[in-house]
């Protein structure tokens, strides 16, 4: 077991759904065991984008919630990923949309970061918190407007994101915008 790896793991990294779903039914591996990062079959199939094996898994009623040891959630990873089946399947198995990483950062904010506006959209329509910040006091939407994004723009202020928020240094979503004019794009 490489980094404590179990079978489970590895064939959930891999994308082997049979072998997963002969794993989970032989209950050879506890489903929600963690390797040393703290990362479980289900954090592992979310970030390589298995979205069969997340079914499986989610099936088998894995903690859908569970973090790992920089509280980073499966709907965390497959948000920052871009993996929008993998978010939808976690999304129906209830994973909660608010959960915060050690940073303050949400699966909102690392889609707002990657430019993900189908993810985005997702974790919306699941009522995601539109104005948390992180511990360095940005919003999804401040991130989105860093990046020069106007389609993660219009979706996140359509969708209630406070654009009167104050960085800790002053600015706010208004002033940020213009001064990034040199990757700003029409809204």
């Amino acid at each position: 077991m490489q980094n404590g790896r179990t079978p489970l793991m590895v064939a959930s990294i891999e994308g082997y759904v049979d072998i997963v779903k002969m794993l989970v039914e032989a209950r050879t591996n506890s489903i929600n065991k963690q390797n040393e990062d703290g990362f479980s079959a289900l954090h592992l199939a979310a970030q390589h984008g298995r979205a069969d094996v997340v079914r499986v898994i989610t099936e088998a009623l894995a903690h859908v919630d569970i973090k790992t040891k920089d509280r980073q959630t499966a709907l965390f990873i497959a948000s920052e990923k871009g993996h929008r089946s993998v978010v939808e399947l976690l999304l129906l198995h209830h994973a909660d949309v608010d959960i915060c990483s050690e940073e303050g950062w949400t699966a909102l904010h690392l889609a707002a970061q990657g430019g993900n506006v189908e993810v985005l959209r997702l974790l919306m329509e699941a009522e995601a918190n539109t104005n948390v910040c992180t511990e360095d006091g940005n919003t999804a939407l401040d991130l989105a407007i860093w990046r020069g994004d106007g389609t993660s723009v219009r979706l996140l202020t359509e969708n209630f994101a406070d654009v009167n928020i104050k960085y800790m240094d002053g600015w706010d979503c208004t002033s940020t915008w213009q001064h990034s004019t040199e990757r700003r794009v029409d809204v």
